[in-house]
């Protein structure tokens, strides 16, 4: 069976896994891509620049020029009225059955079936329900009994129990790199996983909604063997030349005796530079030195708040400041870079909040390269949607709306504006002080503090702070900022050259798919 998946944005893990997974059974992959440059939700966001670049005239063209016989679209909420978009298109001009799998579905699949665009959906972990979905359609089977498919039946939606989590996870193929290639860059910025899962339920995130799904379906975090890890790395190192390897683990600290068998033998065997995430409470001392000396040049640490009240009651976080300072502090002592998540907009933070967060880092000097900021983003069937409601931060119309394939997702990140004008506009100054702190010395971070000058950098152009961020980080060796800049370098020509070329003639149609 041609199985064609359609993605949007940045080389997918997730997507690979599931290739080699059907190319094991037999089946061929493609994938059509659009890349969604300057709407990448990650730096660049610019609506005039992405649809000027848009790659959607070209998208159906791809699609149908694979002749799939099955459309496959991972999808994320932030991106669900694309998805549907393109299935509407297949639909319409190839008449082939499409399944959506990804975090959306999983979170809301009667939604998402309600669509007549939509055949199937996969809920959860994909690999071997895709790979059944596809074996029973090209055999002419029913796959109406294959756990965590979802389906219609008679007018009415059926969803299937989910099959237990995958254990273990060495049992997997290695994913399929080749399906992005020509896509992304793959050697400057090799991505990996060595496990699966968190060991925490934050309530804002996508792990909050699995530890539900998969209750009693087996243990949520687990990790591939060391030897199997290594496997892949070698075989990556000699495949594609790899100059860095980015961790993309949730903690990739999660489990230290692991750790400290994997990263001697990852010195010896690979030697790459690498980056990972982890969590505050996951980082003594002997780890972070232990990291720095088998060629971890940057983790990120998802520090979130400062203000512990909001930190544990909204974010479901259970660390203390003083574990965050610790960590912080291992970092400066072993002379490991590190850069920090903060999340914007927490109902219950206000400027004292901010404040403390601002004095924080601003102590910190040595080896911060860079404080990535976030707006607070609702995302449908987590647990920061109740909470918020109930703390007035969201309207009974903003649930009811959270998840709508016609919503803008990121009206929620904004809605601190509607509710608190004068909150927002200070939000808005700690976010620009929080990016240019690491540039700034120290003696000039204590003057802004003390004067209140960062009441003032909001009027600083949103372009110029993107700007001095993007520089910063080639400059302080950023292996991923290298990848994403050649990224934007070889999109640009090449999206110039879509704009200007005819659109896709399918089937004699004329009929290229609607721009949205």
């Amino acid at each position: 069976m041609r199985v064609t998946f359609v993605y949007r944005g940045a080389e997918s893990l997730g997507l690979e896994y599931l290739s080699a997974v059907l190319r094991a059974a037999g089946h061929e992959t493609k994938l059509a891509f659009d890349p969604g440059l300057f709407d990448d939700k990650r730096y660049l966001k610019s609506r005039r620049l992405g649809d000027l670049l848009s790659y959607r005239r070209h998208l159906l063209g791809d699609i149908a020029r694979s002749k799939p016989d099955l459309v496959a679209i991972s999808v994320v909420t932030d991106f669900s009225r694309w998805a549907l978009d393109v299935a509407e298109w297949v639909k319409s001009h190839l008449g082939v059955t499409v399944v959506f799998g990804g975090i959306h579905p999983t979170s809301l699949p009667e939604a998402v079936l309600g669509n007549a665009c939509v055949d199937y959906v996969v809920v959860g972990e994909g690999e071997y329900p895709l790979r059944d979905l596809a074996a029973a359609l090209e055999n002419g089977r029913d796959p109406a009994g294959i756990p965590n498919l979802g389906y219609r039946s008679d007018g009415r939606v059926v969803l299937n129990e989910v099959r237990p989590l995958l254990d273990p996870l060495d049992q997997l193929p290695f994913p399929d790199k080749n399906l992005f290639a020509g896509c992304t860059p793959i050697a400057g910025d090799y991505r990996i996983v060595t496990s699966r899962g968190c060991l925490y339920r934050c309530t804002y995130c996508y792990n909050n909604l699995m530890y539900r799904l998969y209750r009693d379906k087996g243990k949520v975090f687990r990790k591939r063997s060391p030897a199997n890890t290594l496997q892949e790395l070698g075989w990556a190192a000699d495949r594609y030349r790899i100059r860095a390897v980015n961790f993309l683990d949730d903690l990739f600290t999660g489990d230290m005796d692991w750790l400290k068998d994997f990263l001697p033998a990852y010195r010896r065997e690979i030697g790459r530079p690498f980056k990972c995430t982890t969590h505050p409470s996951l980082m003594p001392r002997d780890v972070v030195r232990l990291l720095k000396e088998c060629g971890c040049y940057r983790i990120m640490i998802g520090v979130q708040s400062l203000w512990a009240p909001s930190r544990k009651q909204m974010l479901g976080r259970g660390e203390e400041n003083e574990q965050i300072l610790a960590a912080v502090d291992h970092c400066e002592t072993e002379g490991l870079d590190y850069s920090i998540d903060h999340i914007l907009g927490i109902p219950g933070e206000g400027t004292e909040s901010l404040m403390a967060a601002a004095t924080f880092y601003s102590e910190r000097s040595r080896r911060m390269k860079r404080i990535k900021c976030f707006y607070l983003s609702y995302y449908p069937n987590t647990d920061i949607v109740d909470l918020a409601h109930r703390a007035g931060a969201l309207s009974e119309a903003d649930v009811n709306n959270i998840g709508a394939s016609d919503a803008d997702q990121f009206f929620f990140s904004d809605s601190l504006t509607e509710r608190d004008p004068a909150l927002a506009l200070a939000v808005r100054d700690f976010e620009v002080y929080f990016k240019l702190l690491p540039v700034l010395s120290r003696g000039m971070r204590t003057f802004i503090l003390r004067s209140r000058l960062f009441r003032r950098l909001r009027l600083i152009p949103a372009a110029v702070v993107i700007l001095v961020e993007f520089v910063l980080m080639l400059l302080t060796g950023d292996h991923s900022m290298f990848v994403y800049f050649r990224y934007y370098m070889t999109g640009i020509p090449r999206g110039l050259v879509r704009m200007m070329s005819p659109s896709p003639d399918l089937h004699g149609t004329g009929a290229p798919p609607p721009e949205r």
